[in-house]
């Protein structure tokens, strides 16, 4: 049988259903494209072109991957995030395109300081630093694995002189003493530990947990923030936070609980609440 690239892709496609991969096409046509360097549209302008015996080959591997659980975005050792080429691989989370809405609110703020809680691949640094060439972003990860995905993805995107990065456990950190910072972003670990042990393999097995987990209930990193963010900020500052579809009541408790008075929860396009955003109690006070 000779195999064409479009005769390829729906054999891998119907492969990919049966094994209950949640989106058999669209990976069929990433990890082809990949392997043959090119980009997906190119491969509808191929239909007819056959494929060498040493491309099925690596094909063939990278579909042993998938099958496994691997997320696509590691077996391609990239991942797309604001429309900027972002490094990811294991020992990093993989940038999920609900977080650009965090960079979508922050737009109108112009902040000169920026502290990234939980920075990553370090896509919402690089992303900030791309939209303010004259911010200095602080970015912290207790990984000194992530950190250097993080350190590359600034090299790869032209940032890394506006951006330093700290290995730092930020539950652990004491208060500051004196404000630093216009914005605080974070997209921290916002799953419980009781949902984690039940999220998909392709997650759990791969992804790191210290990005996912946030402890018993989900919430640990918030009451930090919550706790951390005044002092951290400067008179006007703002806290911009992802967090989980069922969790804007809570979260929002504990930015008032803290002292927070402008505080909006923010929707995805989804329709689902995404973001928070809070005012830094002087900055509310002021009004």
């Amino acid at each position: 049988m000779i195999w064409t690239l479009l005769s390829l892709l729906n054999w891998t496609t119907d492969y990919f259903t049966k094994n209950k991969i949640s989106t058999p096409r669209l990976d069929a046509e990433v990890l082809l494209a990949h392997t043959l360097k090119l980009e997906r549209l190119q491969l509808y302008l191929q239909f007819e072109r056959s494929m060498t015996e040493e491309e099925r080959t690596d094909f063939k591997a990278l579909i042993q991957r998938r099958i496994k659980g691997e997320p696509v975005s590691y077996i391609r050792g990239m991942k797309e995030f604001w429309s900027l080429p972002f490094k990811v691989g294991p020992g990093v989370l993989v940038p999920r395109p609900e977080t650009e809405l965090l960079v979508e609110v922050a737009e109108s703020l112009h902040p000169a300081n920026i502290l990234d809680i939980g920075t990553g691949s370090g896509n919402l640094a690089v992303a900030m630093a791309k939209k303010w060439p004259q911010a200095h972003i602080t970015a912290l990860d207790i990984s000194g694995e992530a950190l250097k995905y993080a350190q590359e993805n600034a090299v790869i995107n032209a940032v890394s002189s506006q951006i330093e990065f700290i290995q730092k456990d930020f539950l652990t950190l004491p208060p500051p003493r004196s404000p630093l910072y216009d914005l605080i972003v974070s997209n921290p670990p916002y799953i419980s530990t009781p949902v984690w042990e039940t999220l998909p393999a392709g997650i759990r097995d791969f992804e790191p947990q210290v990005a996912l987990d946030g402890g018993p209930d989900g919430l640990a990193f918030y009451r930090k923030i919550g706790q951390t963010a005044t002092p951290l900020l400067k008179e006007e500052g703002t806290v911009i936070v992802e967090m989980g579809e069922d969790q804007a009541e809570a979260v929002k408790k504990i930015f008032e609980k803290n002292g927070f008075k402008d505080i909006e929860v923010v929707n995805d396009y989804a329709g689902l609440p995404r973001v928070i955003v809070a005012k830094n109690r002087k900055h509310s006070n002021a009004k």
